[in-house]
């Protein structure tokens, strides 16, 4: 099974709003979450629907877990939200759907990327030879670079995104304005 998930991240590589504390707070305030399922993970809260905005006719959404079928920890098969600790620095998340970037000095494709990414989370352009850090990159919502994360497992790419209030409320937090990318593991 691949685990999909929605990622919400600050713009800002370097910045982070306090503590996942902090964070999960402002989540239950504006009912994004409600009460914890496992560990860092979080059940969807009251107004879930309102603040994740899916597409499509009529998406059927599960919001609560099946304890005779959700076995799986990375994917069990609902909307869940999870907010790991921040990091102390930035660190590069990626998966099997992330595109290729292109160079945004000569605008060459970085093919290759995953097997050049270098230390710190850089990458060379086999191109011009420039080095760019992974979060001065175009990704195309498909990778991020962050030390805050908030996850919403079991969205598909394009599935949905998080409303402007979602996402004002998140910047509210102290680290600036927020985007999203999606993942599948």
């Amino acid at each position: 099974m691949q685990a999909q998930r929605l990622v919400l991240y600050p713009r800002d590589p370097g910045r982070a709003p306090g503590d996942a504390g902090q964070i999960l707070e402002g989540l239950r305030e504006i009912g994004l979450i409600a009460g914890p399922w496992r560990a860092d993970r979080h059940l969807a809260g009251p107004r879930f629907l309102e603040l994740i905005a899916f597409v499509g006719c009529s998406p059927r959404v599960r919001l609560e877990p099946d304890p005779e079928q959700d076995t799986a920890i990375l994917a069990p098969g609902f909307c869940h939200v999870q907010v790991p600790e921040p990091t102390p620095e930035p660190r590069f998340l990626y998966a099997a759907n992330t595109k290729t970037p292109r160079c945004p000095a000569c605008g060459e494709a970085l093919t290759g990327w995953r097997a050049s990414l270098g230390p710190g989370g850089t990458l060379r352009c086999g191109g011009c030879g420039a080095r760019w850090e992974t979060g001065a990159l175009a990704w195309r919502r498909s990778a991020c670079t962050a030390r805050a994360t908030v996850s919403v497992w079991e969205v598909f790419e394009g599935e949905a995104r998080p409303t402007p209030a979602l996402l004002e409320r998140l910047a509210a937090l102290g680290a600036g304005p927020w985007d999203f990318c999606y993942l599948r593991e």
